[in-house]
């Protein structure tokens, strides 16, 4: 019996230990709010939404996280794709109806932009590395969008 009380305590040890190393760290995934880009100020971001004009392109490199939120009972595909080659990069999210969610993704530095298809209301906020191009011809202050005979952001 002795014997038992002790493997239960130690359990019970170890239970709590694992706890206490990993207080905050949650299951819903992301970036914590308390998160920042390294000098004290939160990391960049840059917001999509279903009313955008013009989806511009973005350079990004390393991890990022996609916050993705979708309303109506309509279709939806999110990619990420490499704006060069028009392929996709990642498939963010797909389905049908409402989605509320995170989706972390690794990219190497590259030009990147966002498609979203879907005849409902979506938003879209990329956290991390990221850098958005000006939407061309809107006067939008922003770097140079990226050509065919330039890589890599204008400064």
């Amino acid at each position: 019996m002795k014997k038992r009380a002790v493997i239960i305590a130690t359990m019970a040890a170890a239970i709590l230990a694992a706890g206490l190393l990993c207080f905050g760290c949650g299951s819903e995934g992301g970036i914590d709010e308390g998160s920042t880009g390294g000098n004290g100020s939160p990391p960049p971001q840059i917001t999509f939404s279903s009313g955008d004009a013009c989806p511009a392109p973005f350079r990004a490199g390393g991890g990022l996280t996609v916050n993705i939120g979708h309303s109506g009972e309509c279709r939806y595909r999110f990619d990420l794709l490499d704006f060069h080659t028009r392929e996709p990069f990642a498939f963010l999210a797909r389905g049908n109806g409402p989605f509320n969610g995170s989706i972390n993704v690794n990219v190497p530095e590259g030009d990147y932009e966002l498609w979203v298809d879907s005849a409902c209301t979506w938003s879209a906020v990329i956290i991390g590395d990221v850098e958005q191009y000006a939407c061309p011809g809107s006067g939008e202050v922003g770097v140079d969008t990226p050509d065919s005979d330039d890589v890599g952001v204008d400064t």
